[in-house]
């Protein structure tokens, strides 16, 4: 509910003191508004306003019709705002007009004697934060305009009413009326505990019975609220013998006190906590519920001679000794009991405030209560275990390693464990990892993967906090991470011959960078063009080309080690073992030494084609050397002569599978 300071208040005040005593007269202004808020503004329900005048509450309210009844509405179709506390939420943002605030001020002017004009109405609520939205509809920031209270000029009274507060007897209301005195009233309540004080009144301020009340206000009530002086008492704190007694503290009536947590000494004694003159003892900061109308109770210190305990701490051991107690000035001897501990040997005790004793000594240690510990010594001579230590693979492998160890000392526990790893390669030893635990004696599972190539074997030294050293050496394992190297292809030919070509490979696995042999070679493959394996062997392989594979052609080799690595090489030989073609029509026949020699040439002419097509071989070759050169030669008691002229001599520069010649010749009378 919001509560609106009501506007006008001086004018309305001038007005009042005027004609108090006159022919009364009415200048109305606005009193309290009330204001909901606005909520959920989706739906299609549909809301409409009236203002109408109530005169039972003398008052402007907002009556709401919906088309579908609401929830908070009490499932009904109608609520109307009787009160500036209702909070009732309206869902919507644009509701109708049923009947407009000019219609009900005109009602409350007709039915309550007002005379205030729709303009003087909406300015004052404007003046407090309302607007019209413009269909008539009252809003503010929050939501809508739900009551609006009418106030009438007179004289201005209210209530003094008196609260006793937690006592009784309060007095009756009083009614104070604006330009009367009054007084406040003479009766004083009691209460239990507690010495009357005077009113606190509402309204600020302190006033006491018969005090002259001049404050006035329109309505209400102003409440005095009685003002109670608890009981108290001292209590006070005597160290007897001692010092440092407490300060002295006060207790209030109803109200919980500890006691002070201070505490008195004195040389020689432990303090003993309070013994209260009404009976009864207390340790500092004991609550003291104690009550009483004034006086002095007196906490009054009591004394122990000092005394300490001895514990024994067997320290992961077992059989300590049972406690014993050291009174102030008394010698102690220590228990001659001794504790035992599997793979230790007790070496005394250490005391919790210095030094080292052992069974049967002189204690002399005075303090003021508290504890102080023996703790077992022990020499750990049990150095640690290892149940677990592999390494793996042990055989050759393509991946990485694993060394895996179980480790534990339930001595003194384990600080450390050191890897360190072999090198067949290198012949030499290194630090791979090192493990701090700061003495675990809890299971300590290990791992290290090894990602470098080699023959490795390792070796793992535990040490516990005693200095214990235990070393395990492991199975050797053997990585291959390198591709076998292949080497032969300089050695192919690879231009245009005509004597069948030969391919031959090796290959060598060593580990990368050394000469060491790794997981050393599979095979060695050579495949023809079409995927044929021509040849194969353990670290080499050698083929000489059959007449088949006369052409250009590739060849494929693959060298594989034992763990798949794998590297590749090619070459491509060129091979020609076909003579080119000669086609001609005089009768020509060929030597024994290859040259073709002609025969009886029926019309005196050389007229023929000469080529070195793939057709001319019976294997098929997908290409050949081509012609390389021609020359025509006359042969006459065995001696050649060159017939040299633009038919009948050629020289091709490059190869050419369809290279050709047509040679001509016309053999004259002197030949």
């Amino acid at each position: 509910m919001r509560r609106i300071k009501k506007l006008l208040i001086c004018l309305v005040l001038l007005l009042g003191m005027t004609m108090i005593f006159q022919t009364q007269a009415y200048a109305d202004s606005i009193g309290d508004t009330g204001g909901t808020g606005q909520g959920n503004i989706t739906g299609t329900n549909v809301y409409t306003f009236y203002y109408v005048y109530d005169s039972a509450n003398d008052a402007i309210e907002l009556k709401v019709t919906t088309l579908r009844a609401i929830a908070s509405f009490g499932n009904t179709t109608s609520h109307t705002f009787t009160s500036p506390s209702d909070q009732t939420v309206l869902n919507t943002s644009n509701p109708k007009l049923g009947s407009s605030l000019e219609s009900a001020i005109a009602t409350m002017n007709s039915a309550g004697g007002y005379n205030l004009s729709a303009t003087d109405a909406k300015a004052a609520l404007n003046a407090l934060g309302y607007y019209d939205s413009g269909n008539g509809i009252w809003k503010w920031s929050g939501g809508y305009l739900t009551y609006v209270s009418a106030v009438k000029i007179r004289p201005q009274k209210h209530t003094v009413h008196y609260d006793a507060n937690g006592g009784s007897g309060a007095p009756g209301n009083q009614t104070k009326t604006q330009g009367e005195a009054m007084y406040i009233s003479g009766t004083k309540p009691t209460r239990s505990g507690y010495t009357f004080g005077g009113w606190n009144a509402s309204i600020g301020g302190t006033y006491q019975p018969g005090d002259n009340y001049t404050h006035d206000q329109d309505g209400g009530t102003v409440t005095m609220k009685a003002k109670w002086n608890p009981w108290k008492h001292t209590i006070k704190y005597d160290a007897n013998g001692g010092t440092g007694a407490p300060s002295n503290q006060t207790k209030t009536y109803g109200q919980s006190l500890n006691l002070s947590t201070k505490k008195p000494t004195r040389s020689g004694y432990t303090f003993g906590g309070w013994t209260c003159s009404l009976g009864g003892t207390y340790q500092p900061g004991d609550n003291y519920s104690h009550d009483q109308n004034g006086g002095t109770v007196t906490m009054k210190a009591k004394w122990n001679p000092w005394k300490h305990t001895i514990k024994y701490n067997a320290n992961g051991g077992t059989g300590a000794p049972g406690n014993q107690t050291k009174t102030y000035g008394q010698a102690l001897t220590l228990s001659s009991k001794k504790p035992t501990r599997t793979g230790y040997t007790f070496k005394g005790w250490t005391c919790s405030i210095g030094g080292t004793f052992q069974p049967g000594a002189t204690y002399t240690h005075d303090q003021n209560g508290g504890t102080v510990t023996m703790t077992a010594k022990w020499r750990d001579e049990t150095p640690p275990s290892c149940s677990d230590f592999i390494a793996r693979p042990n055989q050759w492998s393509a991946g990485n390693g694993t060394v895996t160890f179980t480790a534990q000392d339930q001595g003194s526990g384990i600080t450390s464990i050191v890897l360190e790893r072999y090198s067949y390669v290198t012949r030499a030893w290194s630090t791979v990892n090192t493990w701090s635990y700061g003495g675990t004696t809890s299971v300590i599972n290990g791992s290290y993967t090894e990602t470098s190539e080699g023959v490795f074997y390792y070796k793992l030294t535990i040490t516990d906090k005693a200095g214990n050293v235990t070393t395990k050496t492991s199975a050797s394992i053997y990585l291959d991470h390198s591709n076998p190297v292949l080497s032969g292809a300089e050695n192919t030919v690879t231009d245009w011959t005509n004597i069948a070509p030969i391919i031959k490979f090796s290959a060598t696995d060593y580990l990368s960078g050394t000469t060491y042999i790794g997981s050393n070679l599979a095979s060695v493959k050579i495949n023809d063009d079409s995927g044929t394996v021509v040849a194969s062997g353990i670290s080499s392989a050698m083929y000489t080309l059959a007449a088949k594979y006369e052409g250009i052609h590739t060849w494929y080799i693959t060298a594989t080690d034992n763990v798949g690595h794998t590297s590749s090489a090619s070459v491509t030989t060129k091979y020609d073992i076909t003579k080119p073609g000669v086609d001609g029509t005089e009768i020509t026949f060929v030597k024994p030494d290859g040259i073709t020699v002609s025969g009886y040439c029926q019309d005196n002419i050389i007229d023929q084609h000469l080529d070195d097509e793939a057709v001319r071989s019976v294997n098929h070759p997908n290409a050949t050397s081509g012609l390389k050169s021609i020359l025509l030669y006359k042969v006459r008691r065995g001696v050649k002569t060159s017939i040299v002229a633009a038919t009948t001599k050629a020289t091709f520069g490059a190869s050419n599978t369809h290279s050709s010649f047509e040679m001509y010749y016309d053999i004259n009378s002197t030949n």
